[in-house]
């Protein structure tokens, strides 16, 4: 209603939103082992979300915005390279058997567990491809940050 630079809706350019991940899969387990303990695993791949294009490439004069047309390299998860964000997170659980009505447990999780490099942050040297001529951007598709870490954490429960 209000997009005085356009004469139509034809006119305005599609791309993906800056959260559009075209792919995910999440995978989980649980199995049961003697004397009380659980061992269960969360598998969870991504195929990335996409990032902006600044193109002068073709000098300063034909500078190009490309809203949405980069991606992350993708890398490999059991022989299958389609993947940006991965991570195998698994649980360890024990519990005591009842004693007059409590139960006690214990809990131990890792986050990440193969610490997968899990790229993120698009900024402009992400996207940015320099005119010809000038020293190529070294940054170009690389993330300014890294997201999910690998990481333990502990706990005890006490039910009654």
């Amino acid at each position: 209603m209000f997009a005085l630079d356009y004469t139509g809706p034809q006119a305005f350019d599609w791309h993906p939103a800056d959260f559009d991940e075209r792919h995910r899969l999440v995978a989980t387990g649980i199995v049961g082992l003697p004397l009380g303990f659980r061992v269960s695993s969360i598998i969870t791949l991504g195929s990335g979300t996409p990032f902006t294009i600044y193109d002068a490439s073709q000098g300063w004069n034909n500078f190009k915005v490309r809203f949405g047309a980069g991606r992350f390299e993708k890398r490999s998860f059991l022989g299958w390279r389609n993947w940006v964000y991965r991570s195998v997170d698994l649980r360890l659980d024990w519990e005591t058997p009842s004693l007059g009505g409590v139960v006690f447990g214990i809990t131990g999780e890792a986050f990440n567990v193969f610490n997968f490099v899990n790229e993120g942050c698009p900024g402009w040297g992400t996207g940015f491809i320099p005119p010809a001529g000038d020293p190529p951007n070294t940054a170009f598709g690389k993330g300014e940050c890294q997201f999910n870490p690998r990481r333990y954490q502990v706990g005890a429960r006490i039910s009654f």
